[in-house]
């Protein structure tokens, strides 16, 4: 077992060779959830503050802290372009929320135990989601997975975001709002680090489950040297661990445990790889990469695959902690130095409020890579195996106010704005008698792309065309340019 201020959890290693009773192990912990369990977001938070504060320094915390939040943020882009491709090419949201309880709980398992199996700071983490890693949310009901795959997807998908997507969850949302403008250092340190571990545990999960369900070979996740010189001094929380488990073990009992821990640990070492701080590149076994001096000199291990990487690193941020002790305030800064897009997609950010879903991140996706069209439906006939029609507006009158209302729609999630540009997309089919899209599959689209009800959009499309009647204008988009003042309704 592995323990946090003495409760004890089962260990990473077991979600690997034995992932149902290690299941089982952590069930039995959520069971024991109370006020002060570390099962609550206040218990758990508690109980790793006490952990941090018994640490003689805190500098590896905080370098820990920075990068694994920027490691999340690349994470949750690369997961969210995977779950596009998944959905729109092996149609995973049909299929997942067409099998029953039981395989979605098979998978559910799986994913959760590979991600477990990774670290024991992800397998530790998995105390913090007691709602959403749990076999039963997972499968009992289809759509808990797809909402969290929308809830990881960030804004845009043609760059890395410099902020990661946190899953809203009441009590850890409550217990941020409570500590946000605390003075305490090591309190800001572990309250955000376990907030960043905790939505990496789940984006990995994520990511296992889609790969589990559709038979894929699961992901092989690198895991990284540590970027500090470790102590083999132990601190005063692993003694008092230590005693708390040999009085209620024993002795003998105890050191097969540790045995089995430590065989683990050096099988987890022996799999661990370098990184280059610059560029991010794995090294080989045998690779070896070059130290920032003045960084190990203050026992920190930054390395860097070549000369041109550290110049690099070095102007993007590393010149603001190199050699120098980190505070709070200096590691989430640096956590948030990712790498420009070269490409960026040209859209403007949501606005305050909205969430683009999955579907819309895959339109913006189409639409970036082919520019000079003006919006990509779903066939309901397919030709020539094409899922997907790109269209576009000849005349530039159209063009710029189909234009208008899709930057709206995309920007605010406005049902007015989709409405319009329905009615554009419509009337286009209806002109060419377009015989390879169905209208109720053009209507279902935006509305899964804008999360709008099929019968709220419906009722808009009604209202447009009322509203043409009342008007005197034309049922076609062409003449929307007197219905501009309505798009606020």
């Amino acid at each position: 077992m592995s323990v946090l201020t003495t409760i004890e959890y089962p260990p990473c290693h077991k979600a690997k060779s034995a992932p149902q009773q290690w299941d089982a192990e952590f069930e039995s912990v959520f069971r024991l959830r109370g006020t002060f369990s570390i099962t609550t977001a206040r218990g758990y938070f508690n109980a790793c503050l006490m952990e941090e504060r018994h640490e003689p320094e805190h500098d590896s915390t905080l370098q820990e802290y920075a990068f694994l939040k920027k490691q999340l943020c690349g994470l949750q882009r690369n997961v969210s372009a995977r779950a596009i491709s998944f959905i729109s090419s092996e149609g995973f949201a049909t299929k997942w929320l067409a099998a029953s309880v039981k395989k979605r709980a098979k998978h559910a398992l799986a994913g959760m135990a590979g991600a477990c199996a990774i670290s024991p700071n992800l397998n530790k983490a998995r105390l913090s989601c007691s709602k959403e890693l749990r076999v039963k949310y997972l499968s009992e009901n289809g759509q808990a997975v797809l909402d969290l795959l929308n809830a990881i997807a960030p804004a845009d998908l043609s760059e890395i975001p410099s902020e990661p997507q946190y899953i809203a969850n009441d009590d850890w949302d409550k217990l941020h709002v409570a500590h946000q403008d605390t003075a305490d250092e090591i309190e800001k340190l572990v309250l955000n680090s376990i907030l960043v571990l905790r939505n990496k545990l789940i984006t990995h999960t994520l990511d296992f489950i889609m790969d589990s369900f559709l038979g894929h070979e699961l992901p092989v996740v690198p895991v990284y040297k540590t970027r500090h010189v470790q102590s083999d001094t132990p601190n005063q929380m692993t003694e008092l661990t230590k005693a708390a488990m040999v009085a209620k073990y024993g002795k003998e009992e105890y050191d097969r445990v540790m045995a089995e821990n430590e065989a683990a640990f050096r099988e987890r070492k022996a799999n661990k790889v370098n990184a280059c701080e610059g560029c991010g590149r794995e090294g080989g076994k045998r690779e070896t990469f070059k130290r920032c001096a003045a960084c190990w000199k203050i026992s920190r291990q930054v390395l860097y695959c070549s000369k041109e990487c550290q110049v690099k690193d070095w102007k993007a941020g590393h010149k603001l902690m190199c050699g120098k002790a980190l505070d709070f305030d200096t590691a989430a800064m640096l956590s948030t130095l990712v790498p420009k897009a070269s490409n960026p997609s040209g859209f403007p950010p949501p606005a305050p409020g909205f969430k683009r879903s999955l579907e819309l991140l895959s339109q913006m996706d189409w639409l970036m890579n082919y520019p000079d069209y003006d919006y990509a439906v779903k066939r309901s006939v397919y030709e020539r195996n094409e899922h997907t029609g790109l269209m576009t507006y000849n005349d530039p009158k159209a063009k710029a106010r189909f234009r208008k209302h899709r930057e709206k729609a995309m920007t605010t999630g406005n049902p007015m704005s989709v409405a319009l540009m329905l009615e554009y997309i419509l009337w286009d089919f209806e002109v060419r008698k377009s015989q390879d899209f169905r209208r109720d599959m053009v209507v279902d689209q935006l509305s899964r792309e804008y999360n709008i009800p099929i019968k709220d959009l419906e009722e808009l499309l009604e209202y447009l065309g009322g509203l043409r009647a009342e008007c005197g204008l034309p049922a076609l988009a062409y003449s929307d340019g007197d219905l501009e003042d309505k798009e606020e309704i």
